[in-house]
């Protein structure tokens, strides 16, 4: 009896022993996840808060951000070299720009079918629109994570000593050089304005362009349009503000931007993204507001944001990825990234839980669709300011633009206000899209400087190309089978 009972108690020892020395090999069990992304000036504090919750809640997978990148074109190089080299990361976070050649030339992980057998997954939630950013060849092979649109900051306080009101920021290029001209002080070292012009390249550029009535690129792709009168004018109307001393020679975002935060130079363009690091900047300097991309002959900008893509090839790490996605796009997800930075959330769910973006006051302007009688376009939003220093007047703050429609949007479009046949978003996404705009505006007074005209979309023509995507198909990564320019991607 006595030999059973030690015989049972080494046993049990043993079984003990085992189990701890199993202990490592559980913890070697983790999912190690690498996620790149771009625009570290953007998305750190952001992405730094969406890893630290969910590894928070599961444990067994290590997700390792990397900002990797300045911009969408030094990531696609480091993304690129890392699939040659036969290990890419398992996520990455890129613009739009660059979706269809992702999608088309790299081996992602497609995530339709994650998103078909998941049935914790609400893909209603996602305006159409923007889910048709990352679809291709009828599926999904990425979800978008940020949408952004250019928008015009301006130094209310500078606007009120040069005699402009600050209420009625300039809508045309006309309005604008004046605005500029009268900004500008060269004995104080004071410039008018200054244009993001290298975003992305040439995503500036293209808005010009495009207001001035023109395309980047003909529509059957075999030569490029940019040199044409839309695309002289734009070109001239820059070098015009730099030789009259209303645009400062500066090519670098952060001295222009510490200038604008210095009250040294009046109007700042770029692109809404830029909303919380601006409100940051200029924090108790001073009335920072904004207004929409001026236009030349037709207002047509265009769009930015970016998607998230698997790149895992181990089908456990995919679905740990996917996990990942899932959270980073979920309503509490996008509601940290738009708070965090200026770009629109991705879920419609947000703008009506007060427990993320709030609800919006049944009746407010900026929750009207685009159904007013005869189907014509109503305003979508209406211009704003924010005040940056302390004040007994309600507090506003800025708003991006996003255009009104009746059909879904397709990709390799812009938005415009041309009155052409062409796609437009979905009247239920300008309503999501608005009421998101009017939660952005903290509470403020009914909005003044309502838009002329609403925002649709047009046909225009793509704008980037890689290496790799010229020397496969001699096609733009983001442009259609009709030639139709990218939804194009700012910082995001």
């Amino acid at each position: 009896m006595r030999t059973e009972w030690r015989w049972f108690v080494s046993l049990l020892v043993a079984m003990i022993v085992g189990l701890m020395s199993a202990e490592p090999g559980a913890a070697e069990s983790k999912f190690e996840l690498e996620f790149w992304y771009a625009y570290p000036n953007l998305f750190d504090r952001v992405v730094e808060e969406l890893v630290a919750r969910f590894q928070r809640a599961n444990p067994d997978v290590i997700v390792q951000p990397a900002a990797v990148g300045k911009d969408y074109e030094e990531i696609t190089q480091k993304i690129q070299t890392r699939i040659f080299a036969g290990n890419p990361p398992a996520l990455a976070l890129h613009g739009f720009t660059y979706a269809r050649y992702f999608a088309e030339q790299t081996p992602i992980v497609p995530l339709q079918e994650f998103i078909d057998r998941d049935r914790e997954f609400d893909r209603r939630d996602f305006p159409e629109a923007m889910l048709s950013l990352g679809r291709f060849g009828g599926k999904i092979a990425a979800l978008p994570f940020a949408v952004s649109t250019p928008i015009l900051y301006y130094n209310a306080d500078l606007f009120r000593k040069a005699g402009l009101d600050p209420r009625k920021p300039p809508e045309t290029w006309a309005e604008l050089e004046q605005a500029a001209q009268r900004l500008t002080i060269p004995s104080e070292g004071q410039h008018g304005i200054w244009f993001h012009w290298n975003i992305t390249g040439n995503w500036l550029f293209q808005a010009m362009v495009s207001c001035a009535g023109g395309h980047m690129v003909a529509p059957d792709e075999k030569r490029v349009t940019f040199n044409e009168a839309p695309g002289i004018r734009a070109l001239t109307f820059w070098v015009d503000l730099v030789k009259k001393g209303s645009m400062p020679r500066i090519s670098a975002f952060a001295p222009a931007e510490a200038s604008f935060a210095a009250g040294k130079i009046g109007m700042f363009v770029t692109s809404t993204a830029f909303l919380a690091q601006l409100e940051r900047s200029t924090q108790g300097r001073f009335e920072l507001g904004t207004g929409l991309f001026p236009r030349d002959t037709e207002r047509r900008v265009p769009a930015g944001g970016n998607a998230v893509f698997v790149f895992a090839k181990d089908k456990p790490k995919q679905e740990a990825a996917w996990r990942f996605v899932k959270w980073i796009t979920s309503a509490e997800g996008t509601t940290i990234m738009s708070k965090g930075t200026g770009y629109m959330p991705v879920r419609k769910s947000v703008l009506e839980d007060p427990k993320l973006m709030g609800r919006v006051p049944p009746g407010a302007p900026q929750a009207q669709g685009n159904d007013a009688a005869g189907g014509e376009p109503r305003p979508l939003c209406r211009a704003r300011r924010i005040r940056s220093r302390p004040s007994t007047r309600p507090q506003r703050r800025p708003t991006s633009c996003f255009p009104v429609g009746s059909e879904p949007v397709q990709l390799g479009s812009t938005i415009s206000t041309a009155k052409e046949a062409s796609p437009r978003l979905p009247v239920g996404v300008a309503r999501e899209v608005a009421r998101w705009l009017r939660r952005r505006s903290a509470g403020a007074d009914e909005a003044k400087g309502a838009l002329e005209q609403s925002l649709e979309l047009s046909p225009g023509a793509p704008a980037h190309t890689t290496i790799a995507d010229r020397r496969s198909r001699r096609r733009m990564p983001n442009a259609d089978a009709q030639g139709r320019e990218p939804l194009r991607v700012v910082p995001g």
